[in-house]
């Protein structure tokens, strides 16, 4: 059940998590706690998302759309002040990264299975 992707995103929960320990400075310490609180997080959403939805559009059918705005915005104000180490951009064709995928998915035979 954890491999099920995410409606909006696309994303499935080990990405998630992948996502978050790429950007973990100190990895392995905040590792456990961080995977802890996204499941937590996760779950909670699920649940609670589609309540709140629903009394949202209930009350009133505009309120389904201004509340999610002022919440992307309020995110998209906390996201603005953090600072991440910068990446190299590495420019490459988007075949030569197909290529190197799948050789990636081929030397693991568990990964390529699930594939």
């Amino acid at each position: 059940m954890l491999s099920k992707p995410n409606h909006r995103t696309g994303r499935t929960l080990p990405a998630l998590l992948a996502l978050a320990l790429s950007t973990l400075t100190s990895g392995a310490t905040l590792l456990l706690p961080a995977t802890g609180q996204l499941t937590v997080v996760s779950q909670v959403a699920q649940v609670v998302g589609p309540a709140l939805a629903g009394l949202l559009v209930a009350q009133s059918l505009s309120l389904g759309l201004w509340v999610p705005m002022a919440a992307l915005l309020r995110a998209a104000a906390l996201l603005q002040g953090l600072d991440l180490p910068a990446r190299p951009f590495v420019k490459a064709g988007f075949w030569q990264d197909w290529r190197e995928g799948l050789s990636v998915l081929r030397g693991n035979r568990p990964l390529w299975q699930l594939a």
